[in-house]
């Protein structure tokens, strides 16, 4: 249910599934090459190899003729291959309820998609410290109480006997 009622969907260049975003990088200076003809000159090699040709052909072949003589990055490429050498597997995921759809979701698809097993062995999640107003206890909304203030305050004692 959570991707089905995810509003938006991040769009990145350094996606490795679907149809790609045909930029390159220029590695000298980090800067994206992207231009009305590398973009056309992509479109007549999808139209001949379909999008299966971004990942089967070599970066020269990919790079439209004035570009050529620039030393490129092909970022997606590299997203990719370092997605497929990740060996590490962590013994826990730990973080907020809001990452159900965020690091979790992403870290698990993209990992199982490429080497059919999670980065991680066990996931948990939990909930937020609800402040004064009902929000959640947060440093950017700047509604966080010090707990041993509560404590010396004596407002939770459930909160004494834990700690």
């Amino acid at each position: 249910q959570f991707t089905l009622s995810r509003s938006e969907w991040c769009i990145s260049r350094q996606r490795s599934w679907g149809v790609p975003i045909p930029v390159f990088y220029e590695s000298e200076k980090d800067a994206p090459l992207l231009t009305d003809s590398s973009v056309e000159h992509i479109i007549e090699i999808f139209k001949k190899h379909g999008s299966d040709g971004w990942w089967k052909l070599d970066d020269q072949e990919l790079l439209a003729p004035e570009l050529k003589i620039i030393m490129v990055k092909h970022i997606e490429r590299e997203m990719i291959q370092w997605i497929k050498d990740f060996k590490a597997i962590a013994d826990l995921y730990l973080e907020g309820s809001d990452q159900h759809r965020g690091w979790f979701q992403f870290s698990l698809l993209t990992l199982v998609a490429v080497n059919d097993k999670a980065s991680y062995s066990t996931l948990i999640t939990h909930g937020f410290v609800m402040g004064e107003q009902d929000q959640k206890m947060s440093k950017s909304l700047g509604n966080v109480i010090n707990p041993s203030t509560i404590i010396k305050g004596g407002k939770v004692s459930i909160i004494s006997n834990i700690l």
